[in-house]
């Protein structure tokens, strides 16, 4: 990891829990990245993510995503758009009826996380299963919120809780 990345929060859960919060996220650096690995308790072999910045639960969220899929389901990239929506939230997490202990990862990035303006970022993310199915996802991610992000929450889409030993962390990306 190049030595510009600071961890300003760590999170492995010891329990279940429904949602995961960054608060009071200093203005101090330039950009921001989250890294997950996580696994949900929903009752299906996937879940997806959900990201709520600074609480913010109105129509401020877009996202175009490029998804490719393994070859139990056919292999054949997808592509979708998310407009005017009350959140963010794409796919890649692992839930109950999975393999046993596997878990989704994800990485996202938040460049001018602090400024003024629109946030557009980035996130990409990886499921598995062990078996014939496995998914890869890149989403451009667009923020219309102008304030500088102090918070943001990772959820499950389905209300589902994070199980124990997922985990996550926040760095930031000090200023050169």
């Amino acid at each position: 990891m190049p030595n510009t990345y600071s961890l300003i929060s760590a999170n492995t859960l010891s329990t279940t829990a429904l949602s995961v919060t960054f608060s009071a996220i200093p203005a101090t650096f330039t950009d921001l990245v989250i890294r997950a690995s996580a696994r949900t308790n929903r009752a299906a072999t996937q879940d997806i993510w959900k990201i709520v910045i600074n609480s913010d639960t109105t129509a401020n969220y877009s996202r175009t995503a490029l998804r490719g899929l393994g070859s139990g389901n056919s292999g054949t990239p997808v592509t979708d758009n998310l407009t005017s929506a009350s959140n963010l939230y794409f796919g890649g997490l692992d839930a109950a009826n999975n393999t046993t202990n596997t878990f989704g990862s994800t990485e996202i990035y938040i460049p001018n996380y602090a400024t003024a303006i629109v946030k557009q970022f980035s996130a990409h993310t990886v499921y598995e299963e062990n078996g014939t199915y496995a998914e890869m996802e890149k989403i451009a991610l667009r923020y219309a919120g102008t304030s500088a992000i102090t918070s943001i929450t990772l959820s499950s889409f389905y209300s589902a809780s994070f199980i124990a030993e997922s985990s996550f962390y926040l760095y930031g990306i000090a200023k050169s």
